[in-house]
């Protein structure tokens, strides 16, 4: 079992979209960064991260925040 305070990766895409495509909904969009997070954080702990490392101005904002998270099947494969 993972530990609460390992760190998850994530890749952040902004000025994008979300597409259904042959293989299942797909994120699509030129700009993205890798971001790490906490296992256990709150969405305004997310939002301040995902700001800093896309280096935001002040006034510039996360308007949405649109996510897939993996579920694990009995075959040992992943799902979103």
């Amino acid at each position: 079992m993972a530990s609460r305070n390992e760190n998850i990766p994530a890749i952040v895409y902004y000025d994008a979209y979300v597409a259904d495509c042959d293989d299942g909904v797909e994120f699509k969009g030129e700009n993205n960064v890798l971001v790490s997070m906490k296992r256990i954080m709150t969405f305004n702990a997310l939002k301040t991260k995902i700001q800093r490392k896309m280096d935001l101005n002040r006034g510039q904002t996360i308007t949405a925040i649109i996510y897939r998270y993996p579920v694990s099947t009995r075959s040992r494969m992943f799902n979103y």
